[in-house]
């Protein structure tokens, strides 16, 4: 079973939703013979995959827009960013894993993609048992450690970001 953790606009689809962290694990409770949980056949593997679980990943404008002009990322746009992704990024004022995509994008084109994804896995993880977390989980699902969300990550990256290309 493959899952593609990165996006085409710089949001980290490994720690996007906790039914892709449950289908991975239920995959592995699979390959050891153990019964699934609750979520049955759902399946989100990343919105770079076939297989994703929200409306919104299968209708992105970016995936779309991105295959269509044969990139992997927006900032690869010789038209990043449009108004488009700025009208994303500043209408989501509440969510700041969408807000720090602009960041993610930048930290790709300097680390490059498996060191951003490496971060990225170590940044999501449960600091006690090593456990995936989501960016919405206060406490570690499995130690029920407490665990940094989407917004302890955007204090850590400082205030909010600068908008993309000022």
């Amino acid at each position: 079973m493959t899952y593609r953790y990165d996006s085409y606009c710089g949001i980290y689809c490994g720690a996007c939703l906790p039914l892709q962290i449950a289908k991975r694990r239920d995959a592995a409770a699979r390959a050891q013979g153990r019964p699934l949980g609750e979520l049955g056949e759902k399946e989100c593997r990343g919105c770079k995959t076939d297989f994703v679980a929200k409306e919104w990943c299968l209708d992105c404008h970016f995936k779309k827009c991105c295959k269509d002009r044969g990139i992997e990322f927006c900032h690869e746009c010789p038209d990043y960013p449009c108004d488009r992704y700025l009208e994303s990024y500043n209408n989501h004022s509440s969510l700041a894993y969408h807000r720090l995509a602009p960041v993610n994008l930048g930290r790709i084109q300097e680390a490059g993609l498996a060191a951003w994804l490496e971060a990225e896995s170590a940044r999501w993880r449960c600091p006690a048992c090593n456990t995936e977390v989501s960016f919405f989980d206060k406490a570690c699902g499995k130690c029920r450690t407490a665990v940094k969300d989407h917004n302890d990550q955007e204090k850590e990256l400082g205030q909010r970001p600068a908008q993309p290309g000022t």
